[in-house]
């Protein structure tokens, strides 16, 4: 499973490349919130943030509608994905207010 952050964790630009997507997606959710959607792209920032090297360039990517409230209906049902964005943030050392 390794083998696959350290790819992404390459080269900058990798890293950048997916961080774009990802910020993208997190755009698109705003004007149409998908649960499934979110968990799997709250789990892809937890995972990123595993790599300490890239935790400083992530922590001034992470997209801002992860860092506050924007979510909050849709995870409020959920909590481990609550726990999960939580840990994102906390890994990233940013305070965040989600439900």
């Amino acid at each position: 499973m390794m083998m696959g952050l350290d790819y992404i964790c390459t080269t900058s630009e990798w890293f950048f490349a997916v961080g774009r997507v990802l910020g993208n997606m997190v755009d698109a959710l705003v004007e149409q919130p998908l649960s499934r959607l979110l968990k799997h792209i709250i789990l892809c920032y937890l995972r990123l943030s595993d790599n300490q090297r890239e935790c400083d360039a992530l922590r001034s990517y992470l997209p801002n509608m992860l860092r506050d409230a924007t979510f909050s209906s849709c995870l409020r049902e959920e909590p481990t994905r609550r726990w999960w964005l939580q840990e994102v943030n906390c890994c990233l050392g940013v305070l965040v207010r989600v439900g």
